[in-house]
């Protein structure tokens, strides 16, 4: 569902700290995706990784395997030793093989992921092995284009937030919990102030 800009806009430029950023006319669109298989592979790929380096990867893992090919059945049956070719740590072959077979023996797919609303799916994502609440909270935002997500432990956000709020002695919990209260006031577009913020950082 396309939401207008100017509602968007409108509605977070009420916080009088983040309307700074907001004075430039980017208008940022987010869409939901198909195949979120294939969109949780390249996650879980683009894990602790510069953005650059995880396109590199991502493009040799799709031409070794096709982008059609990125289905549960298909990797679970391709041997770890070809998927560590591309440059994919053991872990991270571990964490996408979890996750073919969750899919696989749950059945999952991508109707019966986008009935689930946000808990539900970050509920139903964190049960596996190699996905943690960040990349859950990643899926929500660029692979269902979920409009009010709010991630207080991405790197960049806190960094953004801890500037435009002058929030330099906070630290672990104590920081994550004021960013989640200041970010109250922007739902229901807490996504789009996260990229925002984004933008920000560079």
């Amino acid at each position: 569902m396309h939401i207008d800009d100017r509602t968007i806009r409108a509605h977070l430029q009420q916080d009088k700290i983040l309307r700074r950023i907001l004075s430039n006319r980017t208008e940022y669109t987010i869409a939901p995706q198909k195949n979120l298989f294939r969109f949780i592979c390249h996650s879980i790929i683009s894990q602790q990784l510069n953005t650059r380096v995880a396109a590199v990867l991502i493009e040799r893992f799709e031409n070794l395997i096709g982008r059609k090919n990125i289905r549960p059945p298909y990797l679970i049956d391709i041997d770890d030793d070809v998927l560590r070719k591309v440059g994919l740590s053991a872990s991270k072959v571990t964490y996408m093989k979890a996750v073919a077979c969750y899919f696989t023996d749950e059945r999952m797919s991508d109707a019966k992921l986008y009935r689930m609303n946000d808990r539900e799916l970050i509920d139903t994502l964190v049960q596996i092995n190699g996905i943690g609440m960040w990349t859950a909270q990643m899926v929500l935002v660029f692979g269902m284009g979920r409009p009010d997500v709010f991630a207080p432990d991405d790197l960049g956000v806190r960094q953004a937030m801890i500037d435009l709020y002058k929030l330099p002695t906070l630290t672990g919990k104590a920081l994550a919990e004021r960013l989640t209260s200041i970010a109250e006031c922007w739902r229901p577009f807490r996504t789009y102030a996260m990229l925002h913020l984004w933008a920000t950082r560079g």
